[in-house]
């Protein structure tokens, strides 16, 4: 998988147990793990108490996810599902 793919994008990630939006995620083998790392963008969380921090999600456990071309592309798609 091209890490292109992902380059400038806002990505989803799904697992069994929770939702992960990681900004420019990028595919690294850390101790015998592929894991996709980004970092965490604006309006997230509540209060943004995670902002700017990296974050890791392991391939073995995505079940799936949804590529958004900028924050500001998924940010107007969750006003238009509100």
């Amino acid at each position: 998988m091209s890490d292109e793919l992902f380059t400038n994008k806002l990505v989803i990630f799904t697992t069994q147990d929770d939702t992960f939006e990681v900004f420019n995620p990028i595919l690294k083998h850390i101790q015998g793990r592929d894991f996709f790392i980004g970092t965490i963008p604006k309006g997230i969380t509540s209060n943004d108490w995670t902002e700017g921090k990296t974050c890791a999600v392991s391939l073995d456990c995505i079940i799936d996810f949804m590529i958004f071309d900028s924050i500001e592309d998924y940010n107007a798609k969750i006003t238009i599902s509100n």
